[in-house]
């Protein structure tokens, strides 16, 4: 089913919305979270408990009739009453963790933790193996923040254009997306997307398909979000 199409509203009335989405997800602990809007731009601040919470926060944001953008400046405090392990311990988790996920298997990663900040370098065979490596740790109790320094090194090359047209099929293909608003450039196989979707989910889904295309090193996202009337 293709998702609707954001409603053009004022900052006001969003503001309302996306603060009575977060008070109202049981995933988040809105009671230090700051909304500001501006011209259908979030910006969310203030502290959670966990990095579950933080992705809730800025999806349920996201999800919000009229929200064009999000900008995420949610940090991670722990509560003091909830033990997360020492840096150590952490990075042994973590490790852990990823050797567990069969989708990652094969991939070098390495691990370190500084107070509570893990960091991930290494390699891995395809890009999207870098955005679920870093999911994986984020659920990881006592991590504050999750920072990558990962390099994809596919199995076999795949040249530029035959990049491009791989995932300009896919997104054809795929009932989420608009692919005709949509435009796929490759150079040295770092994929860029421009052009406008007409939601969030959209942009989500036309990121996920880029990722996943084999071949793709990196995927630069210059999508916007058009709010209101009709698709150009």
């Amino acid at each position: 089913m293709t998702p609707k199409k954001p409603e053009q509203r004022n900052d006001e009335d969003i503001k309302l919305d996306v603060v009575a989405n977060l008070r109202w997800d049981g995933r988040v602990e809105a009671a230090d979270i700051q909304v500001e809007v501006h011209k259908g731009r979030v910006t969310l601040s203030g502290t959670v408990p966990n990095f579950t919470g933080r992705a809730a926060a800025v999806e349920e944001t996201r999800l919000t009739a009229g929200v064009a953008e999000v900008e995420d400046k949610l940090q991670v405090v722990l509560k003091k009453n909830v033990p997360g392990g020492s840096d150590k311990e952490l990075a042994e988790r973590a490790k852990d963790v990823l050797d567990w996920h069969s989708d990652l298997e094969g991939c070098d990663i390495r691990v370190s933790v500084n107070k509570g900040i893990v960091e991930l370098e290494g390699t891995v065979d395809a890009h999207w193996k870098v955005t679920r490596a870093e999911k994986v740790v984020m659920g990881i109790r006592g991590i504050t923040e999750v920072k990558h320094n990962l390099a994809v090194v596919p199995s076999h090359s795949v040249n530029d254009e035959a990049l491009a047209e791989d995932i300009k099929a896919a997104l054809a293909r795929n009932v989420l997306v608009g692919e005709d608003h949509v435009e796929v450039e490759v150079e040295n196989g770092v994929v860029t997307l421009k052009g406008s979707v007409a939601s969030w989910i959209e942009a989500t889904r036309v990121r996920e398909v880029a990722s996943a295309t084999p071949g793709a090193l990196e995927v630069r996202d210059q999508l916007e979000t058009f709010l209101g009337g009709s698709l150009p």
